[in-house]
């Protein structure tokens, strides 16, 4: 996976929730690598619906596997349209 991401997930009473938070300086985040994060993939998922928030996960190490549009995701993105435009991108190579 891309150096530099970090998907943190907890399961709760509620839907479904996904989030994207992006750190340019970095966040340090306790990686295996000892290196910052700068990209934060957040899912809350619902007790009882493991199989979704698996999904969702798996969906989200595939597109980490390509660090140089990773890194562009990072870079280039200015607001939610430029981000959701790169994510499908990426989504679409797979």
């Amino acid at each position: 996976m891309c150096e530099g991401i970090a998907i943190p997930h907890i399961k709760w009473e509620g839907p479904f929730t996904a989030g994207l938070a992006f750190s340019h300086a970095g966040i340090e985040f306790g990686a295996l690598d000892g290196k910052p994060v700068h990209i934060l993939f957040l899912l809350a998922a619902p007790r009882g619906r493991a199989g979704e928030h698996l999904k969702v996960m798996a969906r989200i190490s595939r597109l980490a596997r390509d660090e140089e549009r990773m890194a562009r995701l990072l870079k280039e993105s200015n607001d939610t349209a430029a981000i959701m435009g790169i994510i499908k991108h990426l989504e679409d190579g797979l």
